[in-house]
């Protein structure tokens, strides 16, 4: 994955790796080096592959090194399946799969929530040369399909998966509170999401003042960072409201005690991923959840029940929302405690590992008809890569 920051879809693609490499499958995670993805996958224990650029420039001569780089490395450690995140990562696996005679499989994951790229060149690498696609939502899922005219059987939904370790119910609620000075029994919800263009933020500080007229104890956490920081921490400071909202920076290591200090969450713009990972985390510490009607946010918010969904953009929408969990604090912490148990259910980094590996032996034996797990036609097992 042509990935250098810990962020977005680098996430996820780590957590898989783990899990795959725990359950005794030889992983390696080709990523650019000196960086911070590189960085997290070092600690967690994963193999690295680092001789590739990953160069999305599209320089020929970094194009063509990294092909004949990958190519050789997946024949020199027979690997079985190429796992691809990114589009230019796509491509490159392609290239280097065309000439490969041992069976083998490209897989690609479209994490983003947009419309995939129809034009012929697109469309002959997800018809011809990706063997099986993943998408985090069924309303992707659709999208793939209508837009690539693909065999249904050919794309395969996969949900988010959340550390349940990290992120659960008994992390202390009072230590972010205890930092910004917001009272331990006020109603209080919060936002984690990037500090940039669609992702709600503007939308929710239009909100605020609606909201705290009708529930004046409200207060408001504003958690992450980006390339509006400066701007809304003006626009917070201009704010008759300001005492009631606080913009808490980048949280690494508290970050489920950020969720926890809230008696909801809100999630109101898709990210560079669609597995919504922060909704799941929030669930995880046992907060229910307001999310935009985008994407697969309504395949994982229960409206009514683990959180309530409202329209993009609906400022009465989001204000009623926001003033029905705040006003009663124990029908929020209800529904907080079936997300968890919904969370437990559905969306755990071993569910959407397990859901991986088995699209990988469905997708194995319908090219080659037989097992993954069977001897390849020259009679030796495979490298199980």
């Amino acid at each position: 994955m042509s990935s250098e920051r810990f962020t977005g879809v680098a996430e996820p693609v780590i957590s898989l790796a783990k899990q795959q490499y725990k359950q005794g499958h030889v992983v390696w995670l080709a990523c650019i080096g000196g960086y911070t993805f590189e960085q997290q996958a070092l600690q967690s224990g994963i193999q690295i592959f680092t001789e590739l650029t990953l160069d999305r420039r599209l320089y020929p001569l970094n194009i063509h090194a990294d092909y004949k780089r990958l190519q050789r490395f997946i024949e020199e450690r027979r690997i079985d399946i190429v796992h691809s995140h990114l589009l230019h990562d796509n491509w490159l696996a392609a290239s280097a799969l065309r000439a490969h005679k041992r069976p083998h499989l490209l897989i690609r994951t479209m994490h983003r929530f947009e419309w995939p790229r129809r034009d012929p060149m697109h469309k002959y690498l997800f018809r011809k040369r990706v063997d099986h696609i993943i998408t985090t939502s069924e309303a992707m899922r659709q999208r793939v399909l209508s837009r690539l005219g693909l065999p249904p059987e050919k794309v395969d939904v996969i949900f988010g998966g959340v550390d349940l370790e990290r992120f659960n119910a008994a992390v202390n609620p009072y230590a972010i509170r205890d930092e910004f000075h917001v009272p331990h029994d006020a109603p209080v919800a919060g936002i984690v999401a990037r500090l940039r263009k669609g992702r709600g933020h503007d939308w929710l500080l239009r909100t605020i003042p609606k909201a705290l007229q009708r529930l004046p104890s409200a207060h408001f956490l504003i958690v992450g960072r980006g390339e509006l920081k400066y701007k809304m921490r003006e626009q917070v400071a201009r704010m008759p409201e300001r005492a009631n909202v606080y913009m808490t920076g980048y949280r690494v290591d508290d970050l489920p005690e950020a969720y926890a200090a809230m008696n909801c969450s809100m999630f109101l713009g898709q990210g560079s991923e669609g597995t919504c990972r922060a909704i799941l985390e929030a669930m995880a510490c046992g907060r229910p959840v307001i999310g935009v009607a985008d994407g697969g946010v309504g395949e994982i918010i229960r409206d009514g029940q683990t959180g309530l969904v409202v329209a993009q953009g609906d400022e009465q929408g989001l204000c009623d929302a926001l003033v029905r969990m705040m006003s009663d604090l124990g029908a929020a912490a209800a529904m907080g405690r079936q997300a968890r148990a919904e969370c437990e259910r559905r969306f755990t980094e071993e569910n959407r590992t397990e859901g991986i590996m088995r699209v990988y032996r469905a997708a194995w034996e319908s090219k080659y008809g037989r097992s993954i797990d069977a001897p390849d036609d020259s009679g030796k097992e495979g490298g199980r890569g």
